[in-house]
Order: structure tokens, then C-alpha cells, then sequence
């Protein structure tokens, strides 16, 4: 657990915050260390290439499996970790999980450490600038990974549901990334690929006032950067003093590694990592961070942004609506048939009327005819019928879009949520599109 817990914190430290300045190898050093203490916990860690470069990390061709250590092995051709490591891996081969290719951008942690030191507007801006944050491409994990866990507690037929289903983590995208919209304005953007069968896609426009920020909110701000601040500052530490064993990153370093295992070599970073108590840090952590969501919680109505709009989209093949359907037990099946029955026929006004009543219930009949009935709610109504029967008998997407050209404080959602009365206020402001097989 502590080796666990420390070469976590070990990139985190290196990758994350400027005060440490990396020089170009330093990242090979790095994703050693992170080989090592994966392969001492039985894990296996492969890769073909590592750049860090402009805050951005990015590995390619990534393998990560099981690993035992080989009983025999040619240690005059076996000479590296790596190829120490490529040994102990190769009857594992089939339960490996493998990404072509993972990046992370560390430069909206940058700019926010910027602004938190400095409480400027040109750090603060630099917060809201478009870049990818995030991004996994080619991400596969194997059947037998999956089921592993669950196959005793299935049924036969749940069992070739779930393979079915398994099948498309074969070929897993995911994309985080941030556009910006102007002054302190940007639009958060997740989107999520299984190869060509499914896509999903959710993003938030969001903009802020820098007047609005109070004291007592830039003190809980200040209190997340110092974790991870205080943290970066020891594992710094731990990273000059493993630096001088120059060994472990020789071409041929496999024997430093073995004596490094065997504590007769590089001992100074070990007695550093070993002096810290990780449990005691981690209570103190989270101590800590319920007492900065708390804070949060209490500065959300005093620190409000504007929200300009939402969007969430789903989209499917054939195969994996098939998939999906089957595995549902026919409840997708009765849903879309209701569907079907609802919307096959337009109705005239007043068999709309009529049917929202009914729907609504006696105790709600009234309240109803009174608010929701009107000539735009059965336009509304016109307009998205044949969708939705076109949507019930070849669903192939299914989403929602909220946009408000002038933005919603944040205040006010809150207090809609506490008085469903006021969302009818907002109503006015906003536009709501039902997105009915929509690829995006």
C-alpha cells in the first residue's frame, strides 16, 4: 500500500507543479520507478514511448498485466528491468489491458497554482483557455478482466449477455477538454467512443464574475492548493535524492534494480519514503478535504456563475442497441411500445388536453389544464411527433439541450430546486431541445 500510495504521489509531484524543474529524462526516470514498484506488487507495467513536454504527458502503446517474477532467466540477455519485466508478464499476455495512446495536459493545475499564489486576472483568465485536458485512445480490456468477478453470481444466459456486452470495452476513447467562450467563460466538454457503436457526449457552458470572489472563498481555495502543494514539495524531495543513484537509469540496469529491491543500494529515498506515515496523512487528507467541501458548499451562494447551457447525447449502432435491449429483460421493449402507442397519431388539441389530464391525475387534473395547456405546449407537441415516432421504432440517439443566451445565476437554479414554482420563471430565458436520434 505505502509503494503504492508513493509512486502515485511521485508523478504527481513531478508532473504537476513548476517549482520542480524537470529536465527532459526526467519522465523516463519516473515511469522506472513506477515499472518497479507496479512489478514488486505483482503488475506488470509496458510501454513504448513517454513525453512530457509543455505540461503535457503522453505514453503510447501502454500494457498493464500481471506479473511474476521468472525463476529462471538468461541473466547474461536479460540485462534491464524492462526486459525483466517483459519476461515476467508473457503467460499473462490475454489479461492484459492495453492503450494506444493516454494524455494529460497539467497546465489548468498550473494556471490555478498561478492564481491561487498570485490572485491575478491574467492567471485567473488563463484558467478559462481552450485545451485537451484529458484523452485515452485505444483503451482495451479483456472479457476475462471483466467477468472474472461476476461469472460465479450469473446465470448461463445473463453470462452470454454480459461476453456481449464486454465485447465493446475492446476499443474504449475518452476525451476531456475545455473551449474557451471568452472572459472568464468556457465550455467543459466530456465524450465518450466504444469504436463505432456508441458515443456519448455531455458539456456545460459556464462563465464567472472574478468581482464575486470573497475572501472566505479564496481561503478554502487555498486550502486545496496547499495539499497538494505540501505533498508536491516532499515527493520533490524524494526525487532529488533518487536522481543521484545513477545506476538505475543506465542501459543495462537491471543489477542496481535487484540490489535496490534487496535494500543495498539507493537507500536514501527509501528511508525518506519509509519515515512517512501514509495512513496518518491520508486521515489528515481527508479530515482536511471534508472540512474544503463544506466550505464549498457554503461559498456556492456566495461565489455564483452563470450557467449558459447543458448538453447530453447518446448515440448507438444496431448491434448495441440489440445488446443493450436483450440484456434489459424487455423492459426497453415495453417502454418503446408504450412510446409507439402515444405518439403513432397525432391528436387534435383537444385530445391532447384530455390526455395530459389523465396522465396527470385527478388530484393534479386542474393544476394541469390550467398551467401546462396551451396553444405553444401543443405546438411543441406537433412539432416533436413524428421524432418521437420515428425514435420509437428505430431508436438510434437520445439526448437534451438547454441553452439560455443571457445565463442562469447559479442562485437561482439553487433555489429553483427548492421551489419548483420559480422554475417557471426560468422558462422564459431558456431553450430546450429534445435531441432524438442525433449522432452528436
Amino acid at each position: 500500500m505505502k509503494k503504492n500510495l508513493t509512486i502515485v504521489l511521485i508523478i504527481f509531484s513531478i508532473f504537476l507543479w513548476p517549482q520542480y524543474k524537470s529536465k527532459v529524462d526526467d519522465v523516463d526516470k519516473v515511469m522506472l520507478w513506477l515499472q518497479f514498484l507496479a512489478a514488486d506488487n505483482e503488475v506488470s507495467v509496458q510501454y513504448d514511448s513517454v513525453k512530457f513536454r509543455n505540461n503535457v504527458l503522453v505514453i503510447k502503446d501502454l500494457n498493464i498485466g500481471k506479473f511474476n517474477f521468472p525463476n529462471d532467466f538468461d541473466r547474461e540477455k536479460t540485462t534491464s528491468l524492462q526486459a525483466l519485466i517483459e519476461q515476467g508478464s508473457m503467460s499473462h499476455t490475454d489479461e492484459s489491458i492495453t492503450i494506444k495512446e493516454v494524455s494529460m495536459n497539467f497546465e489548468l493545475l498550473e494556471s490555478f497554482q498561478s492564481w491561487v499564489d498570485k490572485r491575478d486576472q491574467k492567471s485567473y483568465s488563463n484558467m478559462f483557455k481552450s485545451m485537451v485536458i484529458f484523452e485515452l485512445d485505444g483503451f482495451s480490456l479483456p472479457v476475462s478482466v471483466i467477468l472474472d468477478e461476476t461469472e460465479d453470481e450469473l446465470t448461463y444466459s445473463q453470462i452470454i449477455v454480459a461476453k456481449r456486452m464486454a465485447d465493446y470495452l475492446n476499443d474504449l476513447n475518452l476525451k476531456f477538454e475545455q473551449k474557451g467562450k471568452g472572459k472568464l467563460r468556457s465550455s467543459a466538454l466530456f465524450e465518450m467512443e466504444l469504436g463505432k457503436d456508441f458515443s456519448l457526449s455531455y458539456s456545460v457552458d459556464r462563465g464567472y464574475d472574478d468581482a464575486n470572489i470573497t475572501n472566505s472563498y479564496f481561503n478554502m481555495i487555498e486550502g486545496i492548493s496547499s495539499i497538494m502543494a505540501d505533498t508536491s514539495d516532499n515527493f520533490s524531495y524524494f526525487i532529488e535524492l533518487a536522481d543521484e543513484c545513477e545506476e538505475l537509469y543506465e542501459k543495462d540496469n537491471l543489477n542496481a534494480w535487484l540490489a535496490l529491491a534487496d535494500q543495498e543500494y539507493c537507500m536514501a529515498p527509501q528511508e525518506l519514503s519509509n519515515s512517512w506515515d501514509f495512513e496518518e496523512r491520508l486521515d489528515e487528507l481527508n479530515e482536511e478535504i471534508e472540512y474544503i467541501e463544506s466550505e464549498i458548499l457554503l461559498n456556492s451562494l456566495q461565489y455564483n456563475g452563470k450557467e449558459y447551457g447543458q448538453r447530453f447525447n447518446a448515440a448507438w449502432s444496431e448491434r448495441f442497441y440489440d445488446d443493450v435491449s436483450l440484456s434489459s429483460e424487455g423492459v426497453i421493449d415495453i417502454a418503446l411500445f408504450t412510446l409507439k402507442g402515444l405518439f403513432e397519431n397525432r391528436l387534435n388539441k383537444q385530445e391532447f388536453e384530455i390526455l395530459l389530464q389523465q396522465m396527470a391525475g385527478p388530484d393534479l387534473g386542474v393544476f394541469v389544464s390550467e398551467l401546462f395547456v396551451s396553444d405553444d405546449l401543443y405546438k411543441i407537441y406537433t412539432d416533436y411527433q413524428p421524432k418521437i415516432r420515428a425514435f420509437a421504432n428505430k431508436p438510434r440517439g437520445l439526448g437534451l439541450s438547454i441553452e439560455s443566451k443571457d445565463g442562469i445565476d447559479s442562485s437561482s437554479l439553487i433555489m429553483a430546486s427548492e421551489n419548483p414554482l420559480l422554475l417557471f420563471s426560468l422558462l422564459d430565458s431558456i431553450e430546450i431541445e429534445l435531441l432524438l436520434n442525433k449522432k452528436k
